[in-house]
């Protein structure tokens, strides 16, 4: 009997939170407790203490902070997926040369064979193998909206060798408009390598500019030994040597020092083709290699119909540990960084928000998947790892909500404390459910379309994932040892919780799945495809960004598309689309260009090592269908 009176009072809270609009929102949202000032401050304060050691992915501190968050969710009564909390998976913890690097200029005037070592070093991050084209200069190599500057700007890198130069222009002058002379993450060889390989190049070359040498000093190589924690860039990446430079550069009708003057001087981004000069290079690196973990707990939820869907949030818990080549830190000298925002305030988030879902007399109508990502700093490896290593079906996964550096809010220049939200284009729900201000009115949030470039969301988005980021923005004290609990506004963090868990439950009870539509940004601009004809068809091919040559790269297919009903798969590789072969995404749409909504056509794909010929009717984009 009162079995039955126990489903009768749940059915009743049900039925009554339908009838105040919005499923069980409304009284969920008054009857769950709030986020709690004092346990972030608790959980923030242990994950950036000395004795977790800046938490780098790999360490005794990283393992430390995820034996933390496990316990976290098992006192919760969050249940892991499977046995165990803990996702395990390899990252690489050093590298030294193999025997097989090699870097090849072709100039007008001569074939030149660099010396590894001496000309030329592979970077400690630059992923394995060989390329070969015409060489580019992309600047410094810096994509910055808010700065604006794109040394990529009318600039087509794809297939090529991008040759940039380090840190960011006017590196020493305090009132550069690049954070003055604190170097921001635009300066860092991660990142310039990640925008080489987002542009489509094939290979990076970098050098220190002459306007950074130092008079009487040897511009050294940086050598592969005591990098600490890694990971692995999608292109081969070599510093040069100013001799090699020299070489690289000879047949250019000023000096570069000038091009470097003038950028600097103007504040004006600049790159140009080096005429008739092309470059081979061929990177072979040993890797020793690591295991960190994913700590991920689920709150299943109620619905029988949509209980086996699944909103992941997620948080990544590893940092910079004593410093790695993403630090911002000056001088030589090791230091921890405590990542106090970077990223324990996430993951003080991510636990508040499991324990508020948790003790609410109303659960959710779909499952949860509370998820801590490791790696994020080596380049988002623990979020790649689970996107191609789902713990739950990817095809069940309706949203992901990632919070990364909340701890921050602070007002605006009108005095009104300030968050904000990326990513809101990836569905065209987001806007509907999305509040301007946290429930408590506390914090005002800044909604942006366009994702930020990175982060663990964006292997989310790239498997057609709808997805956004919350963040209270970055500061001076990120990626530096200064990142500290003090710094952290705790009530701040504590009211932006409250409009993440409003969010997050309102995508649980949403009556319908969100459908997932390319994030603002994330296509080439028209008119920036050759010439290619404008496409009307409708396939349902979600591309994976992550690889861009050797044919159009598939990362997932929409539910009940063209595409779908052809026989294609995530991971299938388009070879050919009718008569039109494709070597990356340009192709593609080159192709689709050339047929109408409903036409039929023979598309070739590679499938693993097999190759199969699929039939497909194309829809129309009009409709999506």
């Amino acid at each position: 009997m009162s079995r039955i009176v126990a489903h009768l009072a749940v059915f009743l809270l049900l039925l009554f939170g339908y009838l105040l609009g919005g499923n069980s929102a409304a009284l969920s949202q008054q009857a769950v407790r709030s986020a709690d000032p004092e346990r972030i401050d608790e959980i923030i304060t242990y994950l950036a203490s000395d004795q977790l050691e800046g938490r780098l992915a790999g360490s005794p501190g990283a393992e430390m902070a995820a034996r933390y968050i496990a316990e976290a969710f098992q006192s919760d009564g969050l249940a892991p997926v499977g046995d165990s909390y803990f996702q395990d998976f390899e990252i690489t913890t050093a590298v030294s040369l193999s025997t097989g690097n090699a870097l090849e200029i072709q100039t007008p005037n001569d074939i030149l064979e660099m010396t590894v070592g001496q000309d030329f070093m592979p970077l400690f991050l630059s992923g394995d193998g060989s390329a070969s084209g015409d060489v580019v200069f992309a600047g410094y190599g810096i994509t910055a909206p808010e700065y604006n500057w794109d040394d990529y700007s009318g600039l087509d890198v794809r297939g090529k060798i991008v040759f940039c130069l380090r840190n960011e222009p006017r590196a020493d002058d305090s009132t550069s408009p690049f954070a003055g002379n604190r170097a921001t993450i635009y300066a860092t060889l991660r990142w310039k390598a990640m925008n080489a390989e987002n542009h489509g190049a094939a290979a990076l070359l970098i050098a220190t500019g002459p306007l950074q040498l130092v008079e009487g000093q040897e511009d050294k190589l940086i050598g592969l030994e005591g990098r600490g924690t890694l990971g692995e860039a999608g292109i081969p990446a070599v510093q040069l040597s100013q001799n090699a430079v020299g070489k690289l550069w000879e047949s250019v009708d000023a000096p570069l020092s000038m091009y470097q003057v003038e950028m600097d001087r103007n504040m004006m981004s600049f790159g140009m083709p080096l005429e008739n000069v092309k470059a081979t290079v061929t990177v072979d690196l040993n890797r020793q290699k690591a295991v960190t973990s994913n700590v991920a707990a689920i709150l299943p939820g109620i619905d029988p119909s949509l209980s086996d869907q699944y909103v992941v949030v997620g948080a990544h818990y590893d940092h910079l540990g004593w410093g790695t080549d993403s630090s911002l830190a000056e001088g030589e000298e090791p230091q921890i960084h405590p990542g106090a925002d970077d990223n324990a305030s996430g993951v003080a988030g991510l636990l508040e928000l499991a324990g508020m879902f948790s003790s609410s007399p109303v659960r959710p109508m779909r499952s949860i998947l509370f998820i801590s990502f490791s790696a994020e700093e080596l380049g988002a490896l623990g979020s790649d790892w689970y996107v191609e290593h789902p713990l739950v079906p990817m095809e069940n996964t309706v949203a992901m909500i990632n919070m990364d550096m909340i701890g921050r809010v602070r007002p605006d220049e009108n005095g009104t404390p300030v968050a904000w939200v990326y990513g809101l284009s990836t569905a065209a729900e987001w806007p509907e459910i999305v509040p301007s201000k946290a429930p408590d009115g506390q914090v005002a949030l800044n909604l942006i379309p366009t994702p930020l470039a990175g982060g663990d969301y964006a292997p989310f988005q790239t498997a057609g994932i709808p997805s956004i980021n919350f963040t209270s923005g970055s500061h001076e004290e990120f990626h530096r040892p200064t990142d500290r609990v003090g710094l952290i506004n705790f009530a701040g963090e504590a009211s932006l919780i409250g409009a993440v868990y409003q969010v997050i439950e309102k995508v649980a009870d949403y009556p319908t799945r969100f459908a997932f539509q390319q994030p603002a940004g994330s296509t080439p601009p028209e008119g920036e495809t050759g010439g290619n004809p404008p496409y009307t068809v409708y396939l349902g091919t979600v591309p994976d960004f992550t690889r861009t040559q050797g044919g159009f790269w598939i990362s997932a297919v929409n539910e009940g598309s063209p595409a779908q009903a052809a026989g294609l798969k995530g991971g299938d590789r388009i070879l050919r689309v009718g008569d039109y072969e494709v070597t990356d995404i340009y192709d593609y749409t080159n192709a689709l260009g050339h047929f109408n909504p409903g036409d039929s056509t023979q598309i070739v794909v590679l499938r693993g090592d097999e190759e199969m010929t699929l039939t497909v009717t194309f829809g129309s984009r009009e409709d999506g269908k």
